[in-house]
């Protein structure tokens, strides 16, 4: 068995552990599904966080609570492309990051410290953060081809040398037309 078939026959039956919908399946790489995989067995991903923003991506469940995807601009994975996922871990992040949006003119408007607690109220803050689909997280990394959505890897901010290694070991050899890509070809 080479190593396309072995990718194939773990891929079919992580996909059929995993719950992923048969729709795309073809379209998700093995490195993502290993990833998705090791996170269900080991009970460090909530994968189906991941699934429900692919799903998102793909048009169906429901709707998505982070930021819409956007495009990496720099090398090496330029063209490329990010949908974040959120996880109860990232949680304390989030609000963290919602105590950024208060004014310095509300936290002057306090007179006490009732008023300063629930100017800070960290269910609030979170509330606010979902509500503007603002959510932060780690990264579902995908690429756009022939009109479609091929999910390669997760990955984190400023890891974008594993992220590489990730797709160039376990996407590039299933999905040939990654090595169009300018910061994969050649690698």
């Amino acid at each position: 068995m080479n190593n396309v078939d072995y990718l194939k026959f773990t891929s079919e039956h992580m996909e059929s552990e995993l719950g992923i919908d048969p729709s795309y399946a073809r379209r998700v790489g093995p490195g993502l599904l290993l990833q998705l995989y090791l996170g269900l067995i080991t009970r460090t991903l909530h994968y189906h966080q991941v699934l429900d923003e692919i799903n998102h991506l793909e048009g169906k469940g429901i709707g998505s609570r982070t930021r819409p995807p956007d495009q990496f601009l720099k090398l090496p994975l330029k063209g490329l492309y990010k949908k974040h996922y959120s996880q109860p871990n990232f949680i304390p992040r989030n609000v963290a990051t919602e105590t950024k949006q208060i004014s310095k003119d509300e936290v002057e408007r306090c007179k006490t410290w009732e008023e300063m607690w629930a100017l800070y109220d960290p269910v609030k803050l979170f509330e606010q953060r979902i509500a503007r689909n603002a959510m932060t997280g780690q990264w579902i990394v995908f690429a756009k081809h022939e009109n479609e959505n091929y999910y390669l890897c997760l990955g984190s901010h400023n890891d974008d040398e594993n992220i590489l290694k990730n797709i160039n070991k376990f996407s590039t050899p299933v999905f040939s037309f990654l090595a169009d890509y300018e910061g994969l070809a050649g690698t």
